[in-house]
């Protein structure tokens, strides 16, 4: 009987097949490279039934064989460190450093993204790399950095952007304190809408939508462009 490292593998061969033979009746079909800055006639439609669940299968099962060839501790530590990521998101989306790679497929080095967004280039420069080894935006040479194809999603004009601002503002600190939120001895046993991480949070006592509307509207105004992302 395979073991479970060659089923997971075998399910993964299988749905990449799938996934190929799929982009290959497209009008470009050669699936995309992390460097295309171009979007993919696919990235735009609705993808069938059985596309999606082939991609479903690869994240899963490439996951599942990530946690059982790692070592316990290291794929924990992995999961936990994972807060960083959207952190490093935050920080390129809120000063539009996919905005300023735009069109410059040779990339721009770190001093020259401090000057155009005001961040600290070298601290610019450590968040920029942390990403690039995710495979958002590309590492061209030391401390010179493009845009790739996941990093285009992070212009501003697109709703993913804003999503991307939604989740890792209030909504990563809402979630930062669901332990407290769940350890207070009325709250933790609550299913008021009212009593929820975002209330415990933010100190607000009405609803998300209703907080952005009377007070953080700029955000609010956030929420209806990540909606569309």
């Amino acid at each position: 009987m395979p073991s479970q490292l060659s089923q997971l593998v075998s399910l993964i061969t299988n749905a990449t097949k799938f996934v190929e033979d799929a982009f290959a009746e497209t009008a470009k079909p050669d699936l995309p490279s992390l460097d295309d800055t171009t979007a993919h006639p696919l990235d735009s439609q609705v993808l069938s039934l059985e596309m999606r669940e082939a991609i479903q299968t690869i994240e899963g099962a490439c996951a599942q064989l990530c946690a059982l060839v790692a070592r316990p501790n290291r794929t924990m530590l992995n999961r936990v460190f994972g807060i960083v990521e959207p952190a490093c998101i935050r920080v390129v989306v809120n000063f539009n450093i996919a905005d300023h790679l735009l069109d410059k497929p040779e990339g721009l080095h770190i001093s020259e993204l401090g000057a155009l967004s005001g961040a600290e280039p070298r601290k610019l420069g450590r968040i920029m790399r942390l990403l690039a080894s995710k495979h958002c935006f590309r590492e061209v040479d030391r401390d010179i950095f493009a845009n790739n194809r996941l990093s285009m999603m992070l212009l501003s004009t697109n709703g993913s952007s804003s999503l991307a601002d939604f989740v890792t503002d209030e909504s990563n600190k809402a979630l930062s304190v669901l332990t407290e939120t769940l350890k207070d001895p009325h709250w933790g046993h609550s299913y008021s809408p009212l009593q929820a991480p975002f209330n415990y949070w933010s100190k607000y006592p009405g609803t998300i939508y209703s907080w952005y509307q009377d007070v953080e509207t700029e955000k609010g105004m956030r929420f209806g462009r990540a909606m569309k992302g």
